[in-house]
């Protein structure tokens, strides 16, 4: 094995370290047998000589470590890529794509593409519908039923149920929702999305947070709940590593392409309510009336290629 400069001036301190050293220790065995007058002078030496011997040692040991720099190829940039554990390539880029939109837009075909992509990179990755959630609000909403704040229908189009409430008839029963709503969203944000988060997971959203505020405030009639602190409190739990897109298309396409929809006037006002807050939160909105392959392409182009966590694959040799 060929020995360079800095391992050859690496051995020699080690042996010149190793020297000394072995010499001080057999000085300080025979110290009590020379004269008294000479001990406080060896001893003063022996602590001089004993920390500058033990860095000859140290400095001998990296050098004798040191790797000498050289060219390094493409080829062996990959194989090296390659060779990490699927634990530390995952780990640094966990992040949450998050989809949202009336029904009908195509978020969860949109989602189920993505995660075919995000497979082959061999990602952790769950999937997460939270439009929705309650805990500390089941209480209330079965004191709401009592009143008649809520109200179960059927979609005719597919007998389907679904609950039409109307809390904005009163403003303690609107502001006792909103608080309500909100904890019980940040509950179940920590549980689904912030701790495995923690594990590195990326989290694939299909509704979260805005789609909760448009639900409010079509349930409350009140446009600026943004600005409450239910509102505030919802929107700060958007974790910071979240690519957050609008899926936007007409209200007509829509109802075509789901039969559980409760009416198109539904839709319309829903779609107001997204449009309108896509603007005021600045939004990213994408136009998905085009087919499922189009409107992919056109989410890897503007949103997703620029991510380590998309690229990593594709530079390692995985399918783009």
């Amino acid at each position: 094995m060929r020995l360079d400069k800095a391992k050859f001036v690496g051995l020699i301190l080690l042996v010149v370290a190793a020297t000394i050293l072995a010499l001080t220790f057999y000085t300080v065995i025979d110290i009590f047998r020379l004269a008294s007058t000479y001990i406080l002078v060896i001893l003063f030496l022996i602590a001089l000589i004993v920390p500058v011997s033990f860095g000859m040692l140290v400095i001998g040991c990296k050098l004798m470590l040191y790797e000498s720099e050289r060219l390094i190829t493409v080829d062996e940039v990959r194989k090296r890529v390659i060779r990490q554990t699927k634990k530390r390539r995952i780990v640094s880029f966990p992040m949450v794509i998050y989809l949202c939109g009336i029904d009908g837009s195509g978020k969860t075909t949109q989602l189920n593409l993505i995660a075919n992509c995000l497979n082959d990179r061999e990602l952790k990755l769950k999937h997460v519908w939270l439009r929705w959630a309650a805990f500390f609000s089941y209480p209330f909403l079965a004191f709401c039923r009592l009143l008649g704040f809520t109200r179960w229908k059927t979609v005719p189009r597919s007998s389907r149920k679904y609950a039409e409430h109307s809390f904005y008839r009163n403003k303690a029963m609107t502001k006792v929702w909103s608080a309500l709503f909100a904890a019980d969203m940040f509950i179940y944000s920590v549980i689904k999305i912030t701790i495995p988060l923690k594990f590195g997971y990326t989290i694939l959203c299909d509704r979260f947070v805005l789609d909760a505020l448009v639900d409010l405030m079509y349930e409350t009639k009140n446009l600026e709940i943004i600005r409450t602190l239910p509102g505030r409190a919802l929107l700060s739990l958007i974790p910071r590593q979240s690519i957050t897109i609008l899926f936007d298309i007409s209200e007509e396409k829509a109802w075509n392409r789901k039969r559980d929809i409760p009416s198109i006037e539904y839709l319309n006002q829903q779609r107001k309510l997204y449009l309108d807050l896509s603007d005021r939160l600045k939004i990213p909105v994408l136009e998905t009336s085009k087919s499922p392959k189009e409107v992919h392409e056109e989410i890897v182009e503007r949103f997703l290629k620029h991510h380590p966590f998309w690229w990593i694959g594709s530079m390692i040799g995985y399918k783009a």
